[in-house]
């Protein structure tokens, strides 16, 4: 800071505009948010406010939940912030200001919990007429009919704690892996739709086969410019659920089913990651930056042929035909049919005042 203001001190213009122009510009942003907050408190409304990512999807979504929500309840405001920055909660709730609720995945709900910053949420879905399914599902009685919340999506967020169940999230989605193929680069290229039964190494044979590039050579072909290809045959997801859907497809995990141990050197676990590493590496049947990544129209710069991706989100059971007139989903067959689930959940914080209005 020093150095900054002697620098400014001694004429370096370019740089002082810059200051001042960041200056100005988070005195505005800080006077529009307290603008907002207090025309809402003038109007007698409950200001409530969410942390989210900012990843386009999720604002497009949370500005659709926001205004049904505020429209269902002309009394609350929702302040949402939203961030890419996984530590933003975090930093609130250390600085004293924490968020009313919190989007989280599965992995940081023991963080939570160890740091006593979520609320119980048990008495609020007991006395919630609207919610005896999901009552029923927190039960987890096994005699009991399926209700309208997968098991999968609720338990992650239970605890028991004096010998009953309890819930620090609601639960907000369940989304599974599958694979989307492109119906119009396979007839482009002349390469038949995966059957039923397809398997890893139809796969791998329809991937190759979709690999073009810019001459329309096929990746096993003489003259192949792999700098210069148009058409990828298969994408898949890189962080841990993509992957881990082919490891648990082959038998194999990470971690030990009780996590007490990492069993990463299991052959099967080995055989399914070297099984993708082909695919990306040796066979260049994949893109290696997802930004290049297009599905499932050709564009001017990349497409692909088929993706390891996940297209729903719902912590609720409902159907999804996979169909379009563009693309189809197929999961290619294995010994043991799996797709690695992400989950994630609202969680209020322990410490707001207004926890009613909240849940």
């Amino acid at each position: 800071m020093r150095r900054l203001l002697v620098t400014i001190a001694h004429g370096d213009r370019g740089l002082t505009l810059l200051v001042v122009g960041l200056v100005l510009t988070a005195a505005l942003c800080r006077l529009a948010m307290r603008r907002t907050d207090a025309l809402a408190a003038a109007r007698g409304k409950t200001i409530l406010t969410i942390c989210r990512s900012a990843m386009k999807r999720d604002r497009l979504e949370t500005r659709e939940l926001k205004a049904a929500f505020e429209a269902r309840h002309p009394d609350i405001f929702l302040h949402v912030i939203q961030s890419n920055l996984e530590r933003k909660p975090d930093t609130m709730i250390a600085a004293g200001v924490a968020p009313d609720l919190v989007f989280v995945g599965v992995d940081k709900v023991n963080f939570y919990l160890e740091g006593d910053a979520l609320l119980d949420l048990t008495p609020f879905v007991e006395a919630d007429p609207e919610l005896a399914d999901l009552r029923a599902a927190l039960r987890a009685d096994p005699e009991a009919p399926p209700t309208d919340f997968f098991p999968q999506a609720v338990e992650p967020f239970v605890r028991e704690r004096d010998g009953q169940r309890r819930l620090y999230a609601m639960p907000v989605n369940y989304t599974p892996f599958i694979v989307y193929y492109s119906k119009d680069l396979f007839d482009r290229y002349n390469v038949p739709y995966p059957a039923e039964n397809w398997t890893w190494e139809d796969l791998r044979e329809k991937a190759r086969a979709l690999t073009r590039d810019r001459q329309g050579r096929r990746v096993d072909q003489p003259g192949f410019d792999p700098n210069q290809i148009v058409c990828y045959g298969f994408s898949f997801a890189l962080w841990q659920h993509g992957v881990e859907t082919f490891i648990r497809q082959n038998g194999g995990r990470l971690v030990s089913e009780d996590g007490t141990r990492v069993v990463a050197d299991d052959p099967r676990t080995v055989e399914a990651l070297q099984f993708l590493f082909d695919l990306k590496y040796r066979r260049r049947c994949s893109a290696l930056r997802l930004r290049r990544w297009r599905f499932p129209r050709e564009t001017s710069r990349c497409s692909c042929g088929a993706s390891l991706r996940s297209p729903v989100s719902t912590s609720r059971r409902r159907t999804w035909t996979g169909t379009s007139p563009h693309c189809r989903a197929a999961q290619p067959a294995s010994a043991r049919p799996s797709s690695t689930p992400t989950r994630g959940g609202f969680l209020a914080n322990a410490g707001i005042r207004r926890p009613r209005s909240v849940f």
